[in-house]
């Protein structure tokens, strides 16, 4: 469920442009025909349900793009695929969406897809409950316009900064210890992915208005302090690096525009240099009859 490799594998940066197609040809890299059967009735369910509501929209991006609920699903399904989760995870992100938005039952989702990909959504469906929970909380405790700099605001600042952060922790440990299986949180951590590409694709966003910016601002910061830390600490360090990088982005986008092109004029240097040491390992490996795949990568 959790695949060894999954830190191995390249997810490809296409935030809007999934199709069924491509999720076939990629879970069929991996998956035996039943599975791959599996995800086709997924895929196949989610057409359906798109088909009879058109006007639905994403109600987590509504501020960022006006994306459909088997865009999004497809997207995410996708992220899915490339992680090499296997058919049930694949099925539950394809569906998932559908059932959320109220357009599809769970129980028509157990009949047609099995139960173990019901366990997932319905279990998927619980964590955001909680999660809208603390977003609310998280509402009470928001500095107010009109705060002045005065020692008496400061400190509420600090009070309200510690808050956060506490409920930042609480948060991470209620995915880990509350999912009752890893392929939910994977799931969890592919949607806050795609809203990230999203939220950082010039072009595609509609940010007309101040709360549209904070909103934006916020899920960055919650990217950065919740969802990233918790790809590191499943060992998908591919992952959790995207996530910080977007929410830097975010953040902090002069600071990330200056230390990006630092970055790539590094990177350059440094890929022909491993490039080089990597050949220089696998010839010296097969000189001496053993059989090995060196790779490597530059890191940051």
């Amino acid at each position: 469920m959790i695949p060894m490799s999954i830190d191995k594998e390249t997810l490809t940066h296409n935030p809007s442009g999934a199709t069924a197609e491509q999720l076939l040809a990629t879970v069929k890299q991996y998956m035996g025909d039943n599975e791959v059967e599996q995800v086709a009735q997924a895929i196949q369910l989610a057409q359906e349900t798109s088909g009879s509501v058109r006007d639905h929209r994403v109600a987590s991006l509504q501020t960022l793009r006006q994306i459909s609920p088997l865009e999004h699903a497809l997207a995410v399904a996708t992220i899915l695929a490339q992680m090499r989760i296997d058919a049930v995870g694949v099925a539950a992100g394809m569906v998932f969406e559908a059932v959320d938005a109220e357009l599809l039952p769970l129980k028509h989702v157990e009949r047609t897809l099995g139960i173990p990909v019901g366990r997932v959504v319905g279990s998927m469906l619980r964590l955001n409950i909680l999660e809208r929970k603390k977003n609310a909380g998280a509402q009470l405790i928001a500095p107010n316009a009109g705060e002045g700099e005065s020692n008496r605001d400061q400190k509420k600042r600090r009070v309200r900064e510690a808050l956060r952060r506490q409920q930042a922790e609480t948060v991470r440990k209620m995915f880990i210890g509350m999912a009752e299986d890893p392929r939910v949180v994977l799931l969890k951590l592919a949607y806050r992915l795609h809203a990230m590409r999203l939220s950082t694709q010039k072009g595609h966003l509609s940010l007309s208005t101040a709360s549209d910016q904070q909103e934006k601002l916020a899920m960055a910061l919650e990217t950065r302090e919740i969802y990233a830390p918790l790809a590191g600490r499943l060992g998908m360090s591919r992952v959790e690096s995207e996530l910080e990088d977007l929410a830097f982005e975010v953040l902090e986008p002069d600071k990330y525009a200056w230390i990006k092109s630092q970055v790539e004029t590094e990177s350059k240097q440094w890929s022909s240099y491993v490039e080089r040491v990597c050949t220089m390992l696998d010839n010296e490996m097969a000189s001496i009859g053993l059989k090995a795949q060196v790779s490597g990568r530059v890191k940051h």
